[in-house]
C-alpha cells in the first residue's frame, strides 16, 4: 500500500500540473519549479494521499483506488478507436495498438466486468468522490 501511494504523489502530480498547464485546473497547478518538477501539484496531491492514507480504512481505500484505476483504464480503452481513426495523425509511426480494433474492446470489457464486481459502497464513495474533487482544487 506503501509502494502504490508513493507512485500516486508521482503519477498523480505530473497528471494535475498538466491538466493544470492546459487550464482546466487553476494556473499556479500548473508552474514547475527551477529544477523542473511540479512542486504545487505535488504539495497538493501529497496533502491529500496523506489525508485519504490516514482516515480512510485500508480495505476502501485500496477499494477506491481499483475504481479508479479500472476507470482510467477502460476510458484509455476506449480512447483509443476514436484516436485511430483520426486521419490527421500519423499512426505509421510510435506506438501501435496489436489487434486493433478488438483488443481496446476487449480490454473496456474486462474493464466493466471488474467494475461489476466492486461493492456499492465503493461506488457511492467514488461518485461523491469525483463530484467533490474539482471543489477541493478551486
Amino acid at each position: 500500500m506503501f509502494t502504490m501511494m508513493v507512485t500516486m504523489i508521482y503519477s498523480s502530480s505530473r497528471l494535475i500540473y498538466s491538466i493544470g498547464r492546459d487550464g482546466l485546473l487553476p494556473k499556479f497547478l500548473g508552474k514547475i519549479d527551477d529544477k523542473g518538477t511540479p512542486k504545487n501539484s505535488m504539495i497538493v496531491i501529497t496533502i491529500i494521499i496523506a489525508f485519504m492514507g490516514g482516515f480512510v480504512p485500508l480495505e476502501q481505500l485500496t477499494n477506491l483506488v481499483n475504481i479508479g484505476t479500472l476507470i482510467a483504464f477502460l476510458f484509455v480503452s476506449i480512447g483509443i478507436i476514436p484516436l485511430r481513426k483520426n486521419k490527421e495523425i500519423d499512426n505509421s509511426k510510435g506506438f501501435q495498438v496489436p489487434l486493433y480494433p478488438w483488443l481496446p474492446i476487449l480490454s473496456a470489457l474486462l474493464c466493466l466486468l471488474m467494475l461489476t464486481q466492486l461493492q456499492l459502497e465503493t461506488w457511492i464513495a467514488s461518485l461523491i468522490w469525483f463530484a467533490f474533487w474539482p471543489n477541493f482544487i478551486l
